[in-house]
């Protein structure tokens, strides 16, 4: 694993090098009133320019990691990140702000939080100023005796907000939760959903653990597939040695 640690990285320096030098001399040429005489990488220059050329591999990967994960959403974005805590603090920032643009005046949105959860699920929610206010309410998902969440508690959750209106939903859930190892009951909460044609929920699916490894096993096969899953984070640093701090948010 050293070596292939050593190998990435003194490849990512030489291309690092490579491209900079490249933007360098066409930023001093342009400065100059000169045309940009600089040869520029085959792959760069293809692209117009290095961040195009970053745009390109970024949504090649993202496109691979959706087809690998089979998720079923009706409009796909995403973007590189350093890896799951940025993930997780991105998609509830866009939970965040999807829940109160579609609030009504004096309505909360309500965040429905497992205790199993990670810690910087936690941490976003308290650098994003969702607390227990006039705006938000977080309700915490206890474990049961098997140290696991219960679907029916969700569920129970969402029917008793559903009867005073259709305020935003929030509801993070884990695919493999670290402490224990883990995945909560995506298909029973996805379902009740469904069936019931509940509006105004924003489902944000931490899949940093084990998310590049489930879908390789046929009973979770199509585990992400939902399209009622609204975001998904993913680290790629915690499956088969990839580079620290590397992950994704789909």
């Amino acid at each position: 694993m050293g070596r292939a640690w050593n190998m990435t990285n003194s490849f990512v320096i030489k291309l690092y090098k490579y491209i900079a030098k490249y933007n360098f001399n066409n930023i001093m040429m342009q400065a100059k009133g000169l045309e940009t005489t600089s040869k520029a990488p085959f792959f760069v220059s293809d692209y117009k320019g290095s961040f195009n050329f970053s745009r390109l591999i970024e949504k090649k990967l993202i496109l691979e990691i959706a087809k690998f994960l089979k998720v079923n959403f009706s409009k796909l974005s995403g973007y590189f990140t350093t890896g799951g805590t940025e993930s997780n603090i991105y998609s509830l920032w866009l939970a965040r702000n999807w829940a109160e643009k579609i609030a009504k005046p004096n309505e909360k949105s309500f965040w429905l939080i497992p205790d199993s959860s990670h810690y910087s699920i936690f941490k976003a929610l308290n650098i994003l100023g969702i607390l227990d206010n006039h705006r938000h309410k977080i309700k915490k998902i206890n474990l049961n005796f098997n140290l696991s969440i219960n679907s029916s508690e969700i569920i129970n959750l969402i029917k008793n907000i559903r009867v005073s209106g259709d305020s935003p939903i929030i509801i993070v859930l884990t695919a493999v939760t670290t402490e224990f190892g883990l995945i909560d009951p995506i298909g029973e909460v996805v379902f009740f959903i469904k069936k019931n044609k509940i509006k105004n929920v924003f489902i944000h699916l931490d899949a940093c653990f084990s998310g590049l490894i489930l879908p390789l096993f046929k009973k979770y096969k199509t585990l992400f597939s939902h399209p009622e899953i609204s975001t998904i984070s993913i680290d790629f640093h915690k499956t088969f040695g990839s580079p620290i701090g590397s992950g994704l948010v789909l």
